[in-house]
């Protein structure tokens, strides 16, 4: 009996970890393996996961309710489908950022960016597992639960078992449809965006309606089909997927026939996998999908527990870790758009210098490996931050990214009015392809951490007017060819553009003009990391509290071993 406290003990701490999840009124999000939960086990709050260990005796489990939610006609952003779904796409989920699960990396390949949009289907059946507990101190253990709890004096119990027990948890399976267009700017989205206007409609239509919002704005893209699922029998959808699953945006009739396949599975060959039997209970195989429900903290039950690991400390801690293992995600992510979507050829050097970054932007993600015992082992959290932010190193954009020569010729519009007219308006261009021409010296105007196009307070004249003759209508579009040939000084500037034609029209009063990231010159300039930023104080001293708890921790170890 010895041997046996002495080995749950050790292997209950040494697999102490489960994954952050960030707290709902009921609802939680797993972010661990879904397999992780059976009936019996708790949460806990210090580790914001489920508990390793199946401490508690349920006094009935039973399924319940048959639910099934079908999103087929009208589509749901990436961050509604996580919502149905039960998942939590807070940044605060914390744990997320440092030991994604497979079924995560999948969600997250349909999270939208600054170039693309997800359009998604659901079809989801689910029932709940639902345990019901005597909230007894007396009868309310397993086995497990009376060997780890040890009367009340294990330290640990309330981060290998949970303070809360689970009291539900949901079976299913669910269907995902998606449509992905992926864009050559952000002001391509944005146009698109509005053109839309949020919702695209059904999957059947979805692609017709894309390449008609694409043609009336003028612009470019590629639209992606994929498909998810999750019980029942994927390897039905697998045999669709095998179809062309990608497209032009101004063409998508090549994507039609997996839409269709698709459209076909989710209305007919998915809800065929989900018949009832005599019992009323879905004979398909189910899945633990993620989601689940915990009850009252079990002090209410007279349980004795100790006070929590997660202190001021722990928290700063773990914030630290979040928000340096996010900056860098942005960092990579803004890169990596840079390199692939940029409108015109980047110079072979600036390729270079922005490979050369990337490179040392993974070798700092690459640190955060480990950084899962922060919530796995809340008293080891302090120390474990500090040895991750210690290693991470200072990467300067000024030095690494930001070209210091750079030419790119790029088409944008705009609007022009009579003089004297309106000076607030027009101030917002965009790419287009037209053939009226602007040229001149133009400089990077540096604001804050985005690189701003600005002219250099002087005068730019048409190459060919824009109306032959009679006056201009205020507010009308003109377009200029802008060549930058210049050495990127960084200074203010004013555009200060005239276009004269024969009835004596021009445009002036244009001030301040800037172009968005992903426009003309160079479109991320970064202020760069430091990971000093995320190491405020020196040297963290291990709270009383904390050293109380580790002595706790060496006690009970040391009387168990002595049993």
């Amino acid at each position: 009996m010895i041997e046996r406290k002495l080995l749950i003990t050790t292997l209950i701490i040494l697999h102490a970890g489960a994954i952050i999840n960030s707290q709902k009124s009921e609802l939680q999000s797993l972010k661990s393996p879904a397999d992780e939960i059976i009936a019996g086990k708790g949460y806990s709050e210090d580790t914001k996961s489920v508990a390793v260990a199946a401490c508690y005796q349920p006094i009935s489990t039973a399924l319940e309710g048959q639910k099934s939610s079908i999103f087929l006609s009208s589509s749901l952003s990436y961050y509604d489908l996580q919502e149905r779904l039960g998942y939590e796409h807070s940044a605060n989920a914390g744990y997320g950022l440092f030991r994604a699960q497979i079924n995560d990396q999948q969600m997250n390949s349909l999270n939208e960016t600054n170039f693309s949009l997800s359009y998604n289907y659901l079809y989801r059946v689910a029932s709940s597992n639902v345990s019901q507990f005597s909230y007894n101190s007396m009868t309310m253990l397993s086995q497990v639960g009376v060997d780890i709890y040890q009367n009340g004096t294990n330290p640990l119990f309330r981060i290998i078992c949970g303070e809360k027990v689970i009291t539900q948890y949901d079976v299913g399976a669910y269907l995902i449809l998606s449509m992905i267009v992926e864009f050559e700017s952000s002001d391509q989205k944005r146009s698109f965006t509005s053109e839309v206007s949020g919702n695209i409609g059904s999957f059947l239509t979805a692609t017709s309606k894309a390449q008609q919002a694409a043609q009336k704005t003028k612009i470019n893209g590629k639209i992606t089909i994929t498909g998810q699922q999750l019980g029942g029998d994927p390897t039905q959808l697998g045999n669709i997927l095998n179809d062309q699953g990608s497209c032009s945006l101004q063409n998508p009739s090549e994507c039609q026939k997996i839409v269709q396949s698709l459209s076909k599975y989710f209305s007919e060959t998915f809800p065929s996998q989900f018949k009832k039997n005599a019992e009323s209970i879905w004979t398909s195989p189910l899945v633990k999908l993620g989601s689940f429900a915990k009850g009252y903290n079990l002090r209410v039950a007279g349980f004795q527990i100790g006070e929590s690991y997660v202190t001021k400390e722990v928290e700063e801690a773990r914030s630290r870790l979040i928000q340096a293992r996010s900056s860098l995600q942005d960092l990579k992510n803004n890169l990596t758009n840079l390199q692939t979507h940029y409108p015109v050829e980047l110079d072979s050097e600036f390729k270079l210098q922005i490979e050369i970054t990337l490179k040392k932007v993974q070798q700092n993600i690459d640190q955060f490996y480990g950084a899962d015992e922060c919530w796995m082992e809340p008293y080891n959290c302090v120390e474990v931050a500090e040895k991750i932010l210690g290693k991470l190193q200072s990467i300067e954009f000024e030095n690494h990214v930001c070209p210091t020569y750079y030419k790119v010729t790029s088409v944008v519009k705009g609007h022009y009015w009579r003089t004297g007219g309106k000076d607030n308006q027009g101030n917002t261009l965009f790419g287009v392809s037209t053939p009226y021409y602007y040229s001149g010296g133009w400089y990077i105007h540096n604001q804050g951490s985005t690189c701003w196009l600005a002219a250099n307070n002087q005068s730019f004249y048409a190459k060919g007017g824009y109306h032959d003759q009679g006056a201009c209508p205020i507010d009308d579009q003109y377009n200029m060819n802008i060549t930058v040939d210049k050495d990127l000084n960084l200074r203010d500037g004013v555009i200060h553009a005239y276009v004269h034609q024969s009835g004596g029209c021009r445009a002036d009063y244009w001030h301040d003009i800037g172009f968005s990231a992903d426009q003309l010159a160079s479109p991320y300039c970064f202020n760069g990391f430091d990971p000093q930023s995320y190491q405020e104080k020196p040297k963290s001293i291990i709270s009383p509290l904390i050293r109380s708890k580790l002595r706790e921790i060496e006690e009970f170890q040391r009387k168990s071993a002595s049993i």
